[in-house]
């Protein structure tokens, strides 16, 4: 069976790179990327090996325990939470087939293996051997260790996916799980910011001998202390870690099959009784008296149904939030450095806010992805295509730009500047409609897959993601590119201009907005039937 699930997989694997050129280059760009930081890595760790390990034996055993636990804490909390595992192989798929969980989990751990981050994983895993560079009878023990400790990655991920799945099926699973990757992600990155500014390291009493000595002993870290115990001539130490990390590969696997067992045979959810109302969108089209504006109005109105309730949209707004915290924390770590002026930290801080406004806009990058083959209802029913790009736009308007302004105003005071509050809503306001001109006409143009509507709003469209990472780039780029005058003008200008600035920042944005929306319609109305057929092909790869 497992020979079977790795053919399987490997096929699947090599039809995707076959399938799709862009696909095939990100692939590689990706594989070099990872294959550069593993030799990095590798290269470091030998350096401390050879100059600093062998005084710090012990220290280094410990540090290893602990780094190696919190791999395994990232591969059950990220893969259900924010990127899903790559789900070619979903446990579903074999229901309908005579299968047990028992003789399916094996082969469904070694698949995680052929991907590009079981692959990342075992090559870093496999650089810390270098640690011991200058013990050689503790290199074979250690990576013998970042193997089984590699699998208990692997085979972590794939239980707390399959358990979670029940509840992420469901809406306010995903929605929690948006929540809760958003907030994994800024909380790590603002306490290791945190710890690396000033004389915070320096100042730290924290010991990690007794932690690394209980980590050492539960399923997280038993096989990363191998190489430690090895290095210190502890081989009866050496054979209970290796063993109990065996045993817990074992027990975690039979785990992982009992809840296959519950996966293929579970009935599929029940589904709630849908509610009887009035539809929102044809009450607001109702309310104007100009027919030209009823397509605009329609679609306004079903953009702000998707805000308030569908999580694919919902996943971008913690970030925005989260945005601003994180550029006061890096300036903050930026002002211990020398040379840095106090100004150059303020405005760093400052500009978190822009960047903010700037990713607000790209979320429409998207747009029509999200909407799926539901596109046909646009196409149908001969809606021009400045409407359909006005309507999107107005739909997000209404709440990103009063939430922007609360920001703006929260960051300045915060930071004891509200007389820059002025400059700083103008320059943020301008980079928000900016990047929604440019959103609207790339959007139109540039069709990539996305999560489908009713998957994981964060979960992964098997690296089919080549074009998307273009034009989100050129999105960036050409966003900032018409944007930096304005945001010039509000970081060197006095205070003193802080409304003239935003004025002007203002009426830029909206120059450009309406720029974007009427190139932007006349691409929807000129490849309306190419632009459906994408989103065929895209939805059609999901279910492939």
């Amino acid at each position: 069976m497992v020979a079977t699930v790795l053919d399987l997989r490997l096929r699947l694997f090599r039809a995707s790179l076959r399938r799709n050129a862009a696909v095939l280059v990100a692939w590689l760009l990706a594989a070099a990327s990872v294959l550069a930081m593993v030799l990095i890595a590798g290269a470091s760790f030998t350096a401390l090996g050879l100059r600093l390990v062998p005084q710090h034996q012990a220290d280094t055993g410990t540090w290893v325990v602990i780094a190696g636990s919190v791999l395994c804490v990232a591969w059950a909390v990220l893969p259900p939470l924010l990127f899903g595992l790559d789900q070619t192989l979903d446990p579903a798929r074999f229901a309908p087939f005579p299968l047990r969980g028992a003789d399916l989990a094996p082969g469904l751990v070694a698949a995680s293996f052929v991907g590009l981050p079981g692959i990342a994983t075992l090559l870093a895993a496999s650089t810390t051997v270098m640690l011991w560079v200058s013990t050689p009878r503790a290199m074979l023990p250690a990576f013998v260790g970042a193997v089984l400790g590699t699998s208990t990655c692997m085979v972590v991920g794939r239980l707390t996916t399959t358990v979670l799945a029940g509840v992420l099926s469901s809406r306010r699973g995903r929605d929690a799980s948006v929540v809760l990757g958003a907030a994994l992600f800024g909380g790590a990155y603002l306490v290791l910011v945190s710890l690396t500014q000033g004389r915070v390291l320096q100042d730290l009493t924290f010991d990690p001998t007794p932690v690394g000595v209980v980590l050492s002993w539960t399923p997280l870290g038993a096989p990363w202390a191998a190489g430690g115990a090895a290095a210190a001539g502890d081989w009866l130490g050496v054979a209970a870690h290796l063993g109990l990390a065996v045993l817990y590969v074992l027990l975690l696997v039979w785990a992982y099959g009992r809840a296959l067992d519950r996966a293929l045979t579970a009935p599929p959810a029940a589904q709630r009784g849908t509610r009887s109302r009035r539809d929102a969108v044809a009450q607001a089209v109702a309310r104007t008296s100009r027919a030209a504006w009823f397509p605009v109005l329609a679609v306004a109105a079903r953009a702000r149904r998707y805000w308030a309730k569908d999580p694919r949209y919902l996943a971008g707004v913690p970030v925005l939030v989260l945005l601003p915290l994180v550029m006061v924390v890096m300036s903050r770590s930026m002002g211990v450095l020398p040379g840095v002026s106090d100004s150059l930290v303020h405005h760093v801080a400052l500009m978190g806010c822009e960047a903010a406004g700037l990713a607000a806009g790209l979320i429409l990058l998207s747009d029509i992805g999200f909407d799926s083959t539901a596109w046909w209802l646009h196409l149908t029913a001969g809606v021009p295509g400045w409407a359909d790009r006005l309507g999107r736009a107005l739909g997000q308007i209404g709440w990103a730009v009063p939430g922007l302004v609360v920001l703006c105003v929260v960051v300045t005071v915060a930071l004891g500047s509200p007389a820059d509050a002025p400059a700083l809503i103008g320059s943020t306001l301008c980079a928000y409609l900016v990047g929604l001109g440019v959103a609207s006409v790339l959007s139109a143009v540039a069709i990539y897959p996305v999560v489908l509507p009713g998957a994981n709003p964060l979960s992964s469209r098997g690296g089919l993601s080549g074009l998307a990472v273009v034009t989100q780039l050129g999105g960036v780029a050409a966003t900032l590119l018409l944007w930096a005058p304005v945001g010039a003008a509000a970081h060197l200008t006095p205070t003193s201009w802080g409304w003239l600035v935003a004025g002007v920042g203002v009426i830029w944005g909206v120059v450009v907005l309406a720029a974007g929306v009427v190139l932007g319609g006349r691409a929807v109305d000129a490849r309306g039937p190419a632009i459906m057929a994408l989103l065929v092909k895209n939805g059609s790869r999901a279910s492939a």
